[in-house]
């Protein structure tokens, strides 16, 4: 029996460093995920980063040449324009700090990618000049919707899935993201723009 009980004893304090041991690793945010994963974000992060990049020339160069032809549109798509980059910025920061665990470069990544924007309002400015052949914007415009297409199918929601599988948040998400998509062009209709 004595050494039934030493065996309990030597058994429970085995378990509860276990249980500390465990506790450890999962609060320190660098252990969450394994290199795989980390690469995956890292990839998803860029990948992310490089289509808003290429994603937001397009966006500036339509700002420009709705605000010289009319104001009041330019300053509606300029709203617009800044409301949805509050979620385009945040897909690129969570992956880039998730995978890294550096804010500054989490912060780097959103900056650059934001950065286009005003890039393509420039552009716009030096070679558009007063306006932009329809065909050419609708081009435009198709490719850049469907770089955005691309990425948020390919990349960003499989690891939504993947990092975050519990219950329906993902999916409630992307429904709640294009609710208000939906609101938003709806309000502008309304507003005469």
């Amino acid at each position: 029996t004595a050494a039934s009980n030493s065996c309990t004893d030597t058994l429970s304090t085995t378990e509860n460093a276990n249980t500390q041991d465990c506790e450890k690793t999962l609060s320190s945010k660098e252990d969450i995920f394994s290199d795989f994963d980390k690469n995956q974000l890292n990839r998803a992060g860029m990948l992310t980063a490089l289509a808003i990049g290429l994603h937001n020339i397009p966006e500036g160069v339509a700002t420009y040449i709705g605000a010289i032809g009319d104001t009041r549109l330019g300053a509606a798509l300029t709203i617009g324009i800044a409301l949805h980059n509050i979620p385009e910025g945040i897909a690129v920061a969570a992956s880039v700090y998730f995978a890294t665990s550096n804010r500054l470069k989490a912060f780097l990544w959103t900056f650059v990618s934001a950065l286009a924007e005003p890039l393509g309002a420039i552009i716009a400015w030096l070679i558009v000049g007063d306006g932009l052949n329809p065909h050419v914007e609708g081009l435009m415009f198709g490719v850049v919707a469907g770089i955005m297409v691309t990425i948020s199918f390919k990349e960003m929601l499989p690891n939504a899935l993947k990092f975050y599988s519990k219950g329906h948040v993902v999916i409630l998400s992307v429904l709640c993201g294009m609710g208000i998509m939906v609101l938003s062009l709806i309000l502008f209709a309304y507003a005469g723009v």
